[in-house]
């Protein structure tokens, strides 16, 4: 059986500025990522999220994208 090692990454919603250290299984797509950030209340409507300065889609697996430990995803306001 396959461990699957979380991802420790750093979350900053740049509008308001909060922070927030957050573990993600590399198998979870963006969607799920989005659904979890809202009940913790630091990405809300209207907002994207952003890896190196490219906007993620929902369908996106974590693993797809190259997101690694230490990485940091920006919430930013759609443009």
């Amino acid at each position: 059986m396959l461990k699957i090692h979380s991802i420790k990454v750093t979350v900053v919603n740049v509008e308001t500025e909060d922070v927030l250290s957050y573990y993600i299984n590399p198998k979870m797509h963006i969607r799920d990522v989005k659904r979890e950030l809202r009940r913790k209340g630091i990405l809300t409507k209207g907002m994207c999220m952003f890896y190196n300065d490219i906007e993620l889609l929902d369908k996106q697996q974590v693993k797809e994208i190259g997101i690694k430990d230490g990485s940091e995803l920006e919430l930013r306001p759609k443009e």
